[in-house]
């Protein structure tokens, strides 16, 4: 049998429960290639505001609190009061667009504005001391202290007056605090340094500008913007520098990036956060291409370094390797992988396009170095139910992988795709949710998949649980 062969062999028996799976007890062997499943929202903080893709039309992005009141930290919603949640580690009445954007035990309601509260049909249905009024818990009051943080006693009853840059001001006396800032997550690309998760990932404003922001975690789910500011800005407005992609290497970290979604850049630093200036690394310069190369992935195997690239739109996954002086060579001037490679009528069907690689290169079970390249593609799952006409399931984006193993790299990668994927493909109320941008991780005796969804940024988890 080919050493090629007896590797993935050995990694579909691990992904499917066949060695030394604890069957007896129920646990699932923590193998990093599947399953995943989504765990939960990626909560990314810029001061004391999390970014949203979606703010409200009125601009009231934040709510008035008494000025001299204390704001009380906390690390999870069940460290806040029952009408509270914990944003951006305070704890604070919380305001929503949905109720999938409350604590589990909260609904998105009310008007004027929006947020995250108890619904009730009777007093019995809220907390001692409040009251059910038109459908909400409220609570009585003489004074703000007896309310939630975020809400102002007014009229004798607790309630939330919301502000904002761009909507209403508070009164005197009182301070807005600020809990959402608009713009778009994508791309995030971590890792783990020194206990802590760092996640590079790209910030879309509203104007279109896209540029890098840099955030830490200590539990992997709530980032802080660490610098506070964009690590890495583009010169001029509505350009775009994203799908940040970071090398660590022993005295610097290389961040490579796409730019303006044709080509791929580089910048260096000493303590990844002041970057010196991006150059320009990689542009088309095959057929197959289209004109366009970008969401690099890269990494570093003995002293020369990888970069895997998604060519045209969704046409292939293409690889550089370095070379001598910096410069980069192509390892084949055709695609390593294509959508076709991914096609199993079975499985994942119809596939379209293959897209945002992220490559890893992990020790497998047998001892042996191996590389495993996840990518996003737009095809048809065997998990998702059919149409409302009873036809075929309809396209999404989803997470598969292949793997390769590494040896000389000279003499090239061959790729062996895994027979189960996807390996990310989950549901929401019967619904194919969209999958895409995965970048992997092991921590804290899991494996992590961060991506980006459809409402933001979320992270899956190998075991799923």
């Amino acid at each position: 049998m080919p050493a090629s062969r007896l590797v993935f062999s050995a990694l579909a028996l691990v992904a499917c429960g066949a060695l030394e799976q604890k069957e007896r007890s129920g646990q699932r062997l923590a193998d990093g290639v599947s399953p995943y499943r989504r765990a939960a929202a990626v909560e990314v903080c810029q001061g004391s505001a999390e970014i949203v893709a979606t703010a409200p039309p009125t601009g009231e992005q934040g709510v008035c609190r008494p000025a001299d009141r204390s704001v009380q930290g906390c690390g999870r919603d069940a460290d806040c009061g029952s009408r509270e949640a914990c944003v951006c580690g305070r704890c604070t009445v919380r305001l929503c667009e949905f109720s999938r954007d409350c604590p589990a035990h909260l609904s998105c309601a009310g008007s004027a504005p929006r947020r995250c509260t108890t619904r009730c049909s009777s007093d019995g249905d809220c907390e001692r001391g409040e009251r059910c009024q038109d459908g909400l818990c409220t609570k009585a009051c003489a004074g703000a202290t007896e309310c939630s943080d975020g809400e102002l006693c007014l009229g004798a009853r607790c309630t939330v007056i919301a502000c904002g840059p761009g909507g209403a001001t508070c009164g005197a006396g009182e301070t807005c605090d600020l809990e959402r800032i608009q713009g778009a997550l994508r791309a995030p690309a971590a890792f783990v340094a020194k206990g802590r998760t760092i996640l590079y990932t790209e910030l879309q404003r509203p104007d279109g500008t896209a540029l890098i922001l840099r955030a830490e975690s200590t539990d992997g789910r709530h980032f802080r913007a660490v610098p506070e500011a964009p690590v890495l800005e583009p010169e001029v407005a509505g350009m775009r520098i994203g799908a940040p992609a970071p090398v660590v290497e022993p005295e610097r970290i290389v961040l490579y990036v796409e730019l303006d979604g044709t080509k791929i850049g580089r910048a260096v630093s000493t303590d990844g956060m002041t970057f010196g200036p991006v150059e320009t690394v990689l542009g088309p310069t095959q057929a197959w291409e289209a004109g366009r190369v970008g969401a690099p992935s890269a990494l570093r195997i003995g002293s020369r370094s990888l970069i895997f690239y998604e060519g045209g739109d969704g046409a292939g996954i293409g690889a550089y390797v370095s070379a001598a002086e910096g410069s980069f060579e192509p390892m084949s001037d055709q695609p390593l992988l294509t959508s076709e490679s991914f096609e199993n009528p079975a499985y994942w069907a119809s596939l379209g396009a293959v897209s945002a690689p992220f490559a890893i290169a992990v020790d497998t079970a047998l001892g042996e170095r191996e590389l495993r390249l996840f990518v996003a593609g737009r095809g048809r799952e065997n998990t998702a139910p059919r149409s409302s006409d009873g036809g075929a399931p309809p396209q999404n984006s989803s997470i598969g992988v292949a793997v390769a193993p590494l040896r000389d790299l000279d003499s090239g990668l061959t790729f062996q795709v895994f027979p189960y994927n996807p390996v990310l493909a989950d549901l929401e109320n019967l619904v194919p949710i969209a999958e895409t941008q995965p970048s992997v991780i092991r921590s804290a005796g899991e494996w992590r998949m961060y991506y980006e969804s459809d409402d933001g940024l979320f992270v899956a988890t190998n075991p799923p649980h």
